[in-house]
């Protein structure tokens, strides 16, 4: 028979802290601030990684006032999953998966090169264009102004209540 009364682990912890929530909010649009200007720089995929942290901000806002976050979540492997990360806090993405996708992928290939490498390697900031850093930085635009209107990730929003 199934076991009565034994306790099953949950997973690590998950923590909630509306104050750190706003430290990542604001985080989330300086970075995007700063994906703007590298843009304007055409600094192609180091703008489109400050996309991907303005993304990561907003989420991991939206996930300390919902959800929580674990450790990892927050500053290790499993923080940079966009798409997994949304998910847990219930709410419905303004964008399509394949972006969040998009940009988690470019978390790392934005900065690393291909390892094991290729037959010829490349530098990895060679990998992207200014079509890539127009989508990054318009996902990320979304996604702030997303941030912007939902009381889960802006703070203004929900101190109507008690």
């Amino acid at each position: 028979g199934g076991r009565q009364g034994g306790a099953v682990s949950a997973g690590p912890p998950r923590f909630k802290c509306n104050a750190l929530g706003d430290v990542e909010w604001q985080s989330a649009q300086q970075e995007l601030h700063v994906a703007r200007l590298l843009l304007e720089a055409q600094q192609w995929a180091a703008s489109v990684f400050h996309a991907q942290q303005a993304v990561e901000h907003v989420i991991k806002a939206a996930m300390l006032r919902t959800c929580g976050v674990t450790g990892d979540e927050f500053r290790g492997g499993e923080g940079h999953s966009l798409t997994s990360l949304l998910q847990r806090t219930g709410l419905t993405s303004p964008v399509a998966t394949e972006e969040l996708q998009r940009l988690s992928t470019a978390y790392l290939a934005t900065r690393y090169a291909p390892f094991p490498p290729p037959a010829a390697p490349s530098v990895p900031y060679a990998a992207y264009t200014s079509h890539d850093a127009e989508d990054g930085v318009a996902v990320a635009s979304i996604m702030v102004e997303w941030g912007r209107n939902t009381e889960q990730v802006e703070p203004s929003l929900s101190q109507a209540g008690p």
